[in-house]
């Protein structure tokens, strides 16, 4: 696959980028424009979504776990090129893609995980957008789990997923829902 950089006009040779520095703190970055290739979209970012759970505990409690290069992993925005071997997608079109927080994101078609570029219909925000991958897992978990509405459910972590089950798990009517969570936020 060829490697194409950006060539639509007035776009940047450079993009600005979230990432931590040390404990609690986070830095704009300026890098170069991502390159993408023919199998790929680029994405101009309107709003990314930050994770409690991922962004700021496993960050400065255990480094180790979560990438330190650039936060993030959802965001929304509008196609602004595609490859030329593109054709389920259109430049102009809403999307939502599993990226972190950048002016600018890759959108990748082939990528193992399916929903890792998903198209917003006119009545998604951009911002609710941001948490169409979350709401989508959350939703498969509270129905592979087989709860039924005389149960009581614990749920372990109250980050974004684990509210959006919580809220799941209300509209259930299950007989009671218990949180748990460590982060004292």
């Amino acid at each position: 696959m060829e490697e194409t950089s950006s060539i639509q006009k007035g776009a940047p040779d450079l993009i600005r980028v979230i990432k931590p520095k040390g404990m609690g703190n986070i830095q704009l970055e300026e890098v170069p424009i991502p390159k993408f290739n023919s199998r790929q979209v680029l994405v101009r970012t309107a709003k990314t979504l930050i994770s409690r759970g991922s962004e700021l505990f496993r960050r400065y409690i255990m480094e180790e776990a979560v990438s330190p290069s650039i936060m993030g992993y959802s965001l929304t925005g509008t196609i602004e090129e595609i490859g030329s071997e593109v054709t389920e997608y259109h430049v102009g079109q809403r999307v939502m893609v599993v990226a972190p927080h950048a002016q600018y994101a890759i959108g990748d078609i082939d990528s193992l995980v399916k929903s890792s570029i998903m198209p917003l219909t006119e009545n998604v925000s951009f911002e609710e957008g941001t948490f169409l991958l979350l709401a989508k897992e959350a939703t498969a978990w509270v129905d592979s789990s087989g709860v039924k509405a005389d149960d009581q459910v614990v749920v372990l972590g109250q980050g974004v997923v684990g509210s959006l089950m919580m809220q799941l798990l209300r509209g259930r009517q299950v007989k009671q829902i218990i949180t748990v969570d460590t982060l004292p936020l």
